[in-house]
């Protein structure tokens, strides 16, 4: 018998895609600012994946409005 998935698990599995998504971004951002000669910093890991989180959120409430 298939589970029907309440809110919460599904809002759970959102924001893991999320954050996923944005260390993926945060990682390609690095490698280019490597391949260009520039340097990298945690503080850049940390200001990417905030940056992408809020982007991402801030459309996702545009949608739902």
């Amino acid at each position: 018998m298939l589970k029907v998935s309440t809110r919460e698990e599904l809002m759970a599995s959102g924001l893991i895609l999320l954050f996923f998504l944005a260390f993926l971004a945060a990682l390609f951002l690095t490698r280019a600012r490597r391949r260009m000669g520039l340097s990298s910093s945690g503080k850049l890991w940390i200001t990417v994946i905030v940056g992408f989180v809020l982007i991402m959120l801030v459309a996702w409430v545009a949608q739902q409005h």
